[in-house]
């Protein structure tokens, strides 16, 4: 994984933390106020000061480019959140759905986890890749696919799998229903992966349908630290039942846990986002880098031609056009603005 913001990345513009919250300062609409942040924080791993000055911005973005003229479109916009396990890509996908519920569009939105694709644990036992769950084959990739082409179609209720974090598992006969939403955040390993499970251009892979990309990114050895801390949740008592993963993860003791939970990164998280989530890492058109303490460090914007001009005004709420969909033909013929945006400090 590439360390720093250069070689693949510079088509991107870089916006220092300080400069990304002076720009999102200055679109002063009013309908993101330190009072929503609060509201939008609560109960997340995260504080209201990192939700107005990083999301808030973010938000902004999002909802200029997916709802061109101020409404919803008749189809549903996706939006993809990407990044390694454990950087934080649920947290960001419930925290940008509060924001953009509340947005003057008055958009609906939902989220789906690409988990629930995942195939059964029984299954990735039989076809003995137990050991490779996440990396692209232990997914039914058509399955998701043909899920998001019929949201992307407008169909009325799609029913999607469901996985379960406590269980480790695809939950049985569990599905959730998405109802045609304005907005659709869709979160996990594979979103920005092509036809062939990597960062390979390509249709028929996820990021042929995603409208918008996010790629969540921080230090291999912070995620690490990060990975480890949340395995090592699942010790601790929890409301309901825990479950047989649960039950056998308690069982080992503290230092046998640690050592389950460091293999578990470096034998199989590690040689994933390695192979085939990092190498997708381009195709976003935004990236977010975390420090060590999940604070936002900097935020890189995709820069187009003809669509961004350098210069020392503007504002975040109104960057660049998204990579559109090869679906959505509603949303590249809707009008779109550039915008003039400074160099990073």
């Amino acid at each position: 994984m590439v360390e720093d913001d250069r070689g693949s990345l510079e088509g991107f513009e870089t916006f220092s933390r300080q400069r990304w919250i002076e720009l999102g300062s200055r679109a002063g609409d009013g309908w993101a106020t330190p009072a929503t942040a609060r509201a939008v924080a609560t109960g997340e791993p995260t504080d209201a000061d990192e939700v107005l000055d990083v999301y808030v911005p973010l938000a902004r973005w999002i909802e200029d480019r997916l709802t061109p003229g101020g409404r919803p479109t008749s189809t549903t916009a996706v939006i993809g959140i990407t990044g390694s396990v454990a950087v934080g890509k649920s947290t960001t996908a419930r925290v940008l759905r509060g924001l953009l519920e509340r947005a003057p569009s008055g958009p609906t939105v939902d989220i789906l986890a690409t988990d629930g694709f995942l195939y059964p644990n029984r299954v990735l036992a039989e076809r003995g890749i137990l050991d490779r769950k996440g990396f692209p084959e232990s997914y039914d990739r058509r399955a998701m696919v043909t899920a998001l082409e019929a949201i992307g179609a407008g169909q009325a209720e799609v029913a999607v799998p469901v996985y379960s974090h406590r269980s480790y598992d695809v939950v049985p006969g569990a599905v959730q229903q998405i109802r045609r939403p304005d907005l659709l955040v869709v979160e996990g390993l594979t979103v920005l992966q092509g036809a062939q499970g990597d960062g390979t251009e390509g249709g028929d892979g996820p990021r042929s349908l995603v409208d918008l990309a996010v790629y969540i990114d921080a230090a291999e050895e912070d995620v690490a630290h990060w990975h480890v801390e949340r395995l090592a949740g699942l010790r601790a008592d929890g409301p309901g039942e825990p479950s047989d993963f649960q039950r056998w993860f308690s069982s080992l003791s503290e230092v046998e846990a640690h050592r389950v939970a460091v293999s578990s990164w470096s034998e199989i998280n590690l040689v994933n986002l390695r192979r085939h989530v990092a190498p997708t890492r381009p195709r976003a058109d935004v990236i977010v880098r975390k420090g060590a303490d999940h604070r936002v460090l900097r935020v890189l914007v995709r820069r187009r031609a003809g669509e961004v001009t350098q210069g020392r005004t503007g504002s975040v709420g109104h960057p660049i056009r998204s990579t559109p969909s090869r679906r959505n033909s509603e949303l590249r013929s809707g009008p779109h603005t550039s915008v003039r945006m400074p160099r990073a400090n």
